[in-house]
């Protein structure tokens, strides 16, 4: 052990000690003694460095375009991920009952971009702009994360077209003006040489 660091007697440092073959002799003592000996610095174990793992998760924005009532539409939304995790959950804010999982949850995603596909059910009976929130959930190594975002569309039914709107609707096709100015110089010139 070595030679102790201090010797205390009556909760005083006390003074008149040797050390000497591993024995302590203590002098003008007559009464409880505390002797304490400078304990070797431990050795300490190396610990395993410790990382931090940052799960982030991003969802982008489904947007549908124009929708016609009573309709079936197969989308994807868009995820983006820094790891590889579990998509546990998904939850349609609103309209729940129009949308359908097509992915069996829990399933797999990879580092980076991947996609939850999805089918959507619009009724005969609605029409209207739609932005429905939608949360998807994942998980890695017991931390979840859920992202929000939502799905855009337009419900409507399909105009009826008259044959003057089609008319005036080719108009504004540039190939369709190239030709019928072709067509009226062509007739231009050969009136002109007779």
């Amino acid at each position: 052990m070595g030679t102790p660091q201090s010797v205390q007697v009556n909760r005083k440092t006390w003074s008149d000690w040797t050390y000497s073959d591993g024995y302590i002799k203590i002098y003008n003592l007559s009464s409880y003694v505390i002797i304490s000996w400078a304990a070797p610095p431990a050795q300490e174990e190396p610990q395993p460095q410790q990382y931090i793992s940052i799960f982030s998760m991003g969802v982008g924005v489904a947007d549908l375009g124009r929708i016609e009532p009573d309709s079936t539409v197969n989308f994807t939304i868009p995820i983006h991920c820094n790891q590889t995790a579990k998509i546990v959950n998904v939850e349609f804010q609103l309209k729940s009952e129009w949308f359908t999982i097509l992915d069996k949850l829990p399933f797999d995603i990879t580092k980076g971009n991947s996609t939850l596909k999805v089918q959507l059910k619009t009724p005969a009976n609605v029409q209207g702009v739609y932005s429905i929130p939608v949360s998807i959930t994942g998980m890695i190594e017991g931390t979840s994360l859920t992202a929000n975002s939502y799905v855009k569309f337009t419900v409507e039914t399909a105009r009826e077209t008259g044959v003057l709107e089609q008319f005036l609707g080719y108009l504004g096709d540039p190939l369709v003006i190239f030709l019928i100015l072709v067509t009226v110089l062509i007739v231009a010139a050969s009136r002109r040489r007779r």
